[in-house]
C-alpha cells in the first residue's frame, strides 16, 4: 500500500522519470512505507572464510540489512567506512541472500572481486599434518607477496609522472592516473576502485584461510580427526587435489 522508495526508485527509472516526478501529487509517504525485511548489503571486501572437510571453502561477504528499522538506507561499512553493494549494478535488482554472490535476474557477479580464482589446496590438509603444514606456508608467501605487489604500487604511486610505470605495475599498457590512485575508494576511475578492493579482497580471504588452516592443525595435533579409510585401489589412485 506504501511501497519503500527503493521500489518507487526502479519504477521511476523503468518509466523514464525521477523519482519526484514520480511521486509528485500523491500521497505517498516517507515516514509510514514499509521496507523489505530480506534486502541485504554486502562489504566488497570483509570476508568470512569456512574451510570444510571435505576441502571446500566457503566465502561469505559480511552483510547488512539494507535497511535500518527506520527505513534508512545503510549505505557504508560500519567497520571501514567502504561503500556497501546494495544491489546489482547492470539491472538494479537487490540483493536478496546473505549468501548471494550473483545477480538472480541477469546472472552478473554483485561484486568484480569476488570472482578470483584461487590455487589448489592438498587433499589430506586436513588429517596430514605435513601437508597442512604446506599449506600454511604456501598461503603465508601468498600474503607476503600481495603486501610486496602492493607495497611496489604504493611506492611508484609517490611519483606523479609514474603512471606508465603503475599501469604495467597491474598490466594495463595505457597506464594509471597517479592522482586518481591515490584517492583509492574514493576515486572517479572504477578501474582504480576495482583495483583496491581487489587487494583488500585478497588480504581478507587469505587471511582468513590462514586462520583456518591453522585451526585444523590444533585438530590434527590434538589426534581430534584421523586419515579416512582406504577403500579399494584409492591408495593407489591420484586424485586431483581440491580448489579453493
Amino acid at each position: 500500500m506504501n511501497p519503500g522508495r527503493g521500489t518507487l526508485e526502479k519504477i521511476a527509472k523503468n518509466m523514464e522519470m525521477t523519482f519526484n516526478e514520480l511521486i509528485e501529487d500523491t500521497d505517498w509517504d516517507p515516514t509510514k512505507e514499509t521496507f523489505s525485511t530480506n534486502e541485504y548489503a554486502f562489504s566488497t571486501t570483509e570476508a568470512t572464510v569456512k574451510l570444510e572437510e571435505s576441502g571446500e571453502m566457503i566465502i561469505i561477504m559480511k552483510s547488512y540489512p539494507r535497511y535500518n528499522e527506520k527505513g534508512e538506507e545503510n549505505k557504508y561499512s560500519p567497520e571501514n567506512g567502504r561503500r556497501l553493494v546494495t544491489k546489482c549494478e547492470p539491472c538494479g535488482r537487490s540483493i536478496e541472500s546473505p549468501t548471494q554472490r550473483y545477480c538472480m535476474s541477469c546472472g552478473n557477479p554483485l561484486n568484480e572481486a569476488w570472482g578470483s580464482s584461487w590455487s589448489k589446496l592438498k587433499r589430506d590438509f586436513w588429517y596430514s599434518l605435513d601437508s597442512n603444514t604446506e599449506e600454511i606456508d604456501r598461503v603465508s608467501r601468498l600474503i607476503e607477496n600481495e603486501q610486496k605487489y602492493w607495497g611496489e604500487a604504493l611506492r611508484l604511486s609517490e611519483y606523479h609522472k609514474a603512471g606508465q610505470e603503475l599501469g604495467e605495475h597491474f598490466g594495463y599498457d595505457d597506464g594509471i592516473n597517479v592522482a586518481e590512485f591515490n584517492q583509492g575508494y574514493s576515486s572517479p576511475s572504477r578501474t582504480v576502485r576495482h583495483l583496491w578492493e581487489m587487494h583488500d579482497y585478497n588480504q581478507s580471504v587469505l587471511t582468513g584461510l590462514l586462520y583456518e588452516l591453522k585451526r585444523w592443525t590444533v585438530k590434527i595435533v590434538s589426534g581430534e580427526v584421523e586419515p579416512p579409510p582406504v577403500k579399494g585401489n584409492d591408495k593407489d589412485s591420484k586424485e586431483d587435489d581440491l580448489p579453493f
